[in-house]
């Protein structure tokens, strides 16, 4: 079971503002604070620094290492590390590409919140990503991150309505996702709309 932590704890806090300050001194002491986070099984201090190897911000870049400690934060609940294992194991970025743990960890940080993994499951559920393709949940997952203001899901939702794909066809309702998404700078959706305007 993973267990949602609702605050970030001191000293990831502490890491966070000494690495802000931006000098070579002060990202050397954050370094210092995370890793022993990390030695105290912080969560936050585990999925910071692991970005922090995954990116190679101010370490060499070890995405294998980032990805043993994204794995370590998602399983304590911290909701962005779980989003990032997720893309990790979809890509097959520092770890065996896995479909089916793809899946699972982007369904745990929409579970944990997290409005962008709630729209990569409804992408899973269409394309059967590590899952069983499902059309309806598919939609209403998507249609779920579009009611929160998800562009691409806004975009997905649209494309649904408007070939009917697990959910009855409607140009109203595909025009007016469309429109929102558009709004919102997806240029796939601006294109759509010109195209949607003819039929």
């Amino acid at each position: 079971m993973v267990e949602i932590p609702v605050r970030s704890s001191a000293t990831y806090k502490k890491a966070l503002k000494l690495a802000n300050v931006g000098s070579r001194q002060s990202t050397e002491l954050a370094l210092n604070v995370l890793q022993d986070g990390v030695v105290r099984r912080d969560p936050h201090c585990e999925y910071a620094l692991g970005s922090w190897y995954f990116y190679g911000v101010c370490v060499r870049r070890d995405r294998a290492k980032g990805v043993r400690l994204f794995a370590r934060a998602a399983r304590a609940g911290v909701v962005d590390a779980a989003s990032e294992l997720a893309g990790c194991y979809e890509e097959g970025t520092g770890v065996a590409k896995n479909r089916a743990q793809a899946f699972y960890w982007y369904r745990k940080a929409a579970e944990g919140g997290d409005v962008d993994s709630l729209y990569e499951v409804g992408r899973c559920l269409h394309y059967g990503i590590g899952t069983r393709k499902n059309l309806v949940a598919a939609f209403e997952s998507c249609h779920a991150a579009a009611l929160r203001g998800n562009a691409e899901a806004q975009f997905s939702v649209a494309f649904c309505y408007e070939k009917g794909e697990g959910v009855p066809k409607s140009l109203r309702w595909a025009r007016h996702w469309y429109a929102r998404s558009a709004a919102l700078g997806f240029a796939r959706a601006v294109r759509a709309m010109r195209d949607i305007a003819v039929k």
